[in-house]
């Protein structure tokens, strides 16, 4: 059974229970979804997250420190529009790919 978790503004991940769960970021303003450090939030390999774009807003994914936690993706890393949904999974050290419905 997946859990589903509502934000309504920008979000960072902050918890090793939101693995294996449906985040819904339903906002009419664009808003972003961060992820932080394995420092400070070391997610196991082979995590998944599935994201969903309820709202009419932007949505973003973006690492909280540039530089160190890498999100691969194409195009880009937005959820393309209303609906849209797509999956973060983490593939290594501070290393992350997301999939899915996206633009740039």
């Amino acid at each position: 059974r997946t859990t589903i978790l509502s934000k309504t503004a920008d979000y960072t991940l902050t918890s090793l229970t939101e693995r294996d769960n449906m985040i819904e970021l339903n906002s009419s303003s664009p808003i972003t979804l961060s992820v932080p450090t394995d420092a400070n939030l070391n997610f196991p390999i082979g995590t998944t997250i599935d994201l969903l774009r309820v709202g009419t807003g932007a949505v973003t994914v973006a690492a909280v420190t540039s530089g160190t936690t890498t999100i691969n993706a194409t195009p880009g890393l937005k959820l393309r529009a209303q609906w849209s949904s797509a999956t973060l999974i983490k593939r290594a050290t501070d290393t992350w790919v997301l999939v899915g419905d996206l633009s740039a």
